[in-house]
């Protein structure tokens, strides 16, 4: 348990009920998007930091999950992602340890993709080596996180003074269209909770990261809680394509922007529609939502 500040004895806290183990780790669901402006599909690529390998000069994709699972029926500005948990094993703990959320539009045609915006989610309660498990609302950053602002919130291991410190300096810029992600982040050892999507509840009682307050402030956070709506992924879909095609399209170019297309040391490869399931089922990664542990 937290050693100072503990709540009344009436109130259990889960979150600091046992300690992270990192050999069973911590699972991540990407559940949605909100205000993504462009009239494009959107995906979102799922890792953590430390290492943050998939942002240095030679990027590795080991550690990279992509959402691969649409609903159809969800307009272009606020994408459901059906995917569920997808589960990261081995991270050591460190205070500063955080899921990074990188947003794609997609442009299923071309095969292209483009940095809608990023997000920043630390792993642990401020007490020590508790996932914090919750169901998050998390702003958008412009273009992709560099590696140098991953690699100052593992050094100072205080991911949240470090995000205020670089909103305040313009060295990261929000999203100007107010984009959000909808996210998951549920211990290893809390299995079969947290099982409702993040975008069935009301915005403002998903939880904010202490820096989202006191970087962006309660006007950015209300924009970010106020509902968009265009044409859904259906409606944008080719009227040449059937609804698996157009999602083979956008997968496709999902997995090319994550580098998880072809890896000659063994990663994943094409070659036929059987191999390409297996692809997009290794690129999804971990577990889907109401499988068993």
């Amino acid at each position: 348990m937290c050693p100072r500040g503990a709540p009344p004895a009436a109130f259990i806290d889960f979150n600091t009920a046992r300690e992270y183990q990192p050999n069973m780790g911590f699972f991540v669901a990407a559940d949605g998007a909100h205000r993504v402006s462009r009239l494009l599909p959107a995906a979102a690529l799922v890792t953590y930091a430390p290492p943050g390998s998939f942002y240095q000069d030679h990027p590795i994709v080991d550690d990279v999950k992509v959402t691969l699972d649409y609903d159809l029926t969800a307009p272009l500005a606020a994408p459901r992602w059906l995917d569920g948990f997808q589960h990261f094993v081995g991270a050591p703990y460190s205070p500063g340890l955080c899921v990074v959320v990188d947003v794609r539009y997609v442009v299923p045609a071309a095969g292209g993709s483009a940095p809608a915006g990023w997000a920043l989610l630390p792993v642990f309660e401020r007490c020590g080596a508790f996932v914090a498990s919750g169901t998050y609302h998390l702003p958008l950053f412009q273009g992709v996180p560099g590696s140098t602002l991953l690699a100052e919130v593992a050094a100072r291991g205080d991911p949240h003074a470090v995000m205020v410190a670089q909103i305040k300096s313009g060295r990261i810029r929000p999203s100007l269209d107010f984009a959000s992600v909808t996210v998951r982040l549920r211990c290893a050892t809390r299995a079969g909770q947290l099982e409702s999507p993040a975008w069935a509840a009301p915005l403002p009682s998903l939880r904010l990261p202490r820096y989202v307050v006191a970087g962006l402030g309660s006007k950015h956070v209300a924009e970010m809680r106020r509902v968009v709506k265009n044409k859904t992924y259906s409606q944008a879909k080719p009227q040449a394509l059937t609804d698996d095609q157009w999602v083979d399209q956008i997968n496709d170019a999902v997995i090319k922007a994550a580098g998880l297309e072809g890896d000659d040391d063994g990663g994943l490869q094409g070659g036929g529609e059987e191999a390409r399931e297996e692809e997009r089922g290794a690129a999804a990664g971990g577990e889907v939502e109401g499988a068993a542990e």
